[in-house]
């Protein structure tokens, strides 16, 4: 039987081996790093009226394209109606009433779904901007504002951005979530 050279470019060149603490140290090295810090808050910002407003990360279940909502019946008037996401009925809200800013639905806007402890509700935003972590050192108060529904007021360099509270937003409606 007759042998096959391999091409001279399959040969990979010699290498020295590492010892193994070498390795093991890289990878327990990230882990260290990923610890979370407590000062810290990570944020969606978003805007609304051509005003900067940011709810925590973790109360929010995804942004999806604007879909106007079927409309219905509702005790709440902040309740613009409801859609279907995934075979699951979503009430959405007009955050802008709870916030005493006008209404600017477009096709352009986006429905950012939340989940809270009373559920799952939509709210129409402008544009969904960015994702940020910001230091508890940023957040600010006064007695100006609505202790209610916000946090507090981030100072981003020259940006104000309010911190709203989900929870308090979106206090529920027939036990679901709703504006």
């Amino acid at each position: 039987p007759a042998t096959t050279k391999r091409p001279a470019t399959t040969k990979r060149p010699a290498t020295t081996k590492r010892p193994a603490t070498t390795k093991r140290s890289a990878m327990t090295a990230p882990a260290a790093m990923s610890a979370p810090d407590v000062n810290s808050h990570q944020l969606v910002i978003f805007t609304l009226a051509g005003e900067d407003y940011a709810l925590p990360i973790a109360q929010i279940k995804e942004v999806i394209r604007y879909t106007k909502p079927r409309r219905i019946a509702s005790n709440d008037p902040r309740v613009t109606g409801v859609i279907t996401l995934r075979g699951e009925i979503v009430p959405i809200g007009d955050l802008s009433m709870s916030l005493g800013v006008s209404p600017t639905a477009s096709e352009q806007a986006k429905i950012v779904i939340t989940e809270t402890a009373a559920g799952t509700a939509g709210i129409v935003v402008d544009a969904v901007d960015e994702v940020l972590t910001i230091d508890a050192s940023q957040i600010h108060t006064t007695a100006a504002i609505n202790r209610d529904v916000m946090h507090g007021i981030a100072k981003l360099g020259d940006r104000l951005v309010v911190l709203l509270d989900a929870e308090a937003l979106l206090a529920g409606i027939d036990g679901s979530a709703a504006l």
